[in-house]
């Protein structure tokens, strides 16, 4: 059985799958993403198993993660790390605006589509990590506030 016709076979395609499910739901479950990152790139891999177009990955991608939003959001919300509020703001115009992006990538190239994604990946990643440097940063801005403030309460409690 030759490597190309051995990696059509039903069983090997869905173990693909399978594995590819597992790795994306597991990021996207610890970080809030997996479809974009680990599915789109898993179906465009140009051997047989997988070899679909960017549009289909897109497609696959954003049908497949949809389930698992929902659990992984419900997870979050009860353990109450979810504001509600603010998850519909955004919720509701990405709804909205992912329908008018879905109209679009029908209308651009393969090549396009992938040029979009792997351009808008290399802005997205650096910035992620500018952000979480950031956010450390104010966190360690907000404990030496709080140290502070505790010196201040031993040392009024001293005085009196």
């Amino acid at each position: 059985m030759s490597f190309s016709s051995y990696t059509k076979h039903p069983i090997i395609r869905n173990l693909y799958a399978t594995v590819v499910g597992t790795l994306a739901g597991t990021t996207f479950g610890i970080v809030g993403y997996g479809g974009a990152q680990v599915i789109i790139p898993s179906m465009t891999f140009p051997f047989p198993i997988a070899n679909y177009s960017q549009l289909s990955a897109t497609g696959i991608s954003l049908s497949s993660m949809s389930i698992s939003t929902l659990t992984s959001g419900y997870q979050f919300w009860h353990q109450d790390c979810v504001n509600i509020q603010l998850a519909l703001m955004i919720g509701v115009p990405a709804v909205l605006s992912a329908r008018v992006g879905s109209v679009w990538a029908k209308k651009l190239s393969g090549d396009a589509l992938a040029l979009f994604f792997n351009g808008f990946s290399m802005v997205m990643i650096p910035t992620h990590f500018w952000i979480q440097k950031r956010a450390l940063e104010r966190q360690e801005m907000k404990g030496s506030e709080l140290e502070l403030s505790h010196e201040k309460a031993a040392n009024d409690a001293n005085d009196a």
